[in-house]
């Protein structure tokens, strides 16, 4: 019941809660009271409930209460907070003892720095944007390199991002949400916007088809083992086709987080359906692969979290997707559509589960991801966008690379060595460095 309400709160009947916005207002006035980060941390849950004139409401706080003077910037007294905000946080602690060990795969050099052209570096998981800026002098690192930030979870008004408008140099957020978008070109700050988002980053080539395995797993979900991913939900469509008599064999693909193994195994015996899955944790990518080859649908039922890459994954397995609909947002993505596979509801799952699995030979996934949606494609498109806005940038130094679950590697190994003098110079750079 706690679940529910807490969905209910944030996902169902949005357009109903514009009554609620005065509750928003009177809660506002209490943490504007307060430390920054504290005012921020609420407006980042506002922000994210996509209610009616929330958007126009935190857009509207950012710009009183975060940014001053002509450039819309942040000043260093809110950004100091935000930095010693992290200090003495278990997640931090790995990276914020030894900043070096986020190179090359958490900060990673996609363009070397010469002496005419800026080169590029990206940040992977937005828990790590902080940590670079309390690390690292940041001020000289935006003075030879454009600073590309890759979010994990959609919701962008939050510390993490605006953090780097105290910059003057402009710093690119992935932002594939039209809602996040929209947000970060209306501050009229530094930060640009890319229309990228982590899934993006995919090499198709990874995850090729196996044209040798068979299809013998008809369902697939790869997701942690957290309450987020809504297994639980998914099981009650698994325990309806039982019902109607059908045998199915299904896949479930994950690694711990607020749950274990353990508590989804249970979660299954309590529908009935435990004996029709499989379990894997820790698998590595090519195990994955293997298993989206044999599979002949993916699911993705959460209802908020980042640009979810597996469904991405599997497409270049030809695997078409189901996702739940109204993800984050509820942006339609156009890399769900006939030849990938289809939103569906609560109500819709089990048939549209059924519908997929007769007719799964009956869509083309790899050729669209092929065509539209792949880590070169993006590779150009990041390429254009600083061009834009720097026009000494030369877009052929720029090279391609993957994001993964456990960090961001190269296309090429070479591109790896060819940046070594970039990631010493990097290292130069962490404060306190001897």
């Amino acid at each position: 019941m706690k679940d529910k309400l807490i969905e209910l709160v944030k996902y169902d009947y949005n357009k109903a809660k514009i009554v609620l916005l005065p509750f928003i207002y009177l809660a506002n006035l209490y943490y504007v009271k307060q430390k920054p980060s504290k005012h921020l941390s609420f407006l980042s849950t506002v922000f994210r409930l996509n209610w009616p004139g929330t958007f126009h409401f935190c857009r509207t706080q950012i710009k009183k209460h975060f940014l001053v003077d002509d450039r819309n910037s942040l000043p260093q007294c809110v950004l100091e907070e935000f930095l010693n905000n992290i200090q003495g946080i278990d997640r931090y602690k790995k990276f914020l003892d030894d900043p070096s060990a986020m190179m090359p795969s958490i900060i990673t050099v996609l363009a070397p720095a010469k002496e005419n052209n800026k080169g590029v570096l990206v940040i992977a998981y937005s828990y790590y944007f902080l940590v670079f800026l309390k690390s690292f002098d940041f001020q000289k690192v935006a003075e030879s390199y454009h600073i590309v930030l890759e979010p994990s979870w959609n919701g962008l008004c939050e510390d993490a991002v605006l953090a780097f408008a105290c910059l003057t140099s402009p710093v690119f957020v992935m932002a594939y949400e039209e809602r996040d978008y929209n947000f970060l070109m209306s501050l009229n700050t530094n930060i640009i916007p890319v229309r990228l988002s982590a899934n993006w980053w995919i090499n198709p080539d990874q995850f090729g088809v196996d044209n040798a395995s068979e299809r013998d797993i008809d369902v697939i979900m790869i997701a942690a083992w957290a309450k987020f991913k809504r297994h639980g939900k998914f099981f009650e469509a698994l325990k309806e086709i039982k019902e109607t008599g059908v045998q199915l064999k299904v896949a479930l693909v994950g690694y711990p987080n607020d749950l274990v193994m353990a508590d989804i195994e249970r979660k299954a015996e309590s529908y009935g359906i435990r004996d029709w899955l499989e379990f894997y944790e820790w698998i590595s990518p090519s195990e994955v692969s293997s298993l989206l080859s044999r599979s002949k649908v993916n699911v993705l039922w959460s209802r908020f979290e980042g640009l979810n890459r597996a469904i991405i994954e599997g497409m270049c397995c030809n695997t078409p997707c189901i996702v739940r609909a109204g993800f984050n947002f509820g942006m339609e993505y156009p890399y769900i559509n006939e030849s990938t596979g289809k939103y569906a509801t609560e109500t819709s799952l089990s048939n549209d589960l059924m519908e997929i699995i007769n007719r799964y030979n009956k869509f083309e996934p790899r050729a669209f991801i092929e065509k539209n949606h792949n880590c070169f494609i993006a590779t150009e498109i990041l390429a254009d966008t600083i061009s834009h806005y720097d026009e000494s940038f030369n877009k052929n130094n720029l090279v391609a690379k993957t994001s993964e679950l456990n960090g961001m590697k190269y296309i090429c190994e070479q591109d790896k060595e060819h940046m070594q003098a970039d990631y010493k110079y990097l290292a130069s750079l962490i404060k306190n460095a001897v």
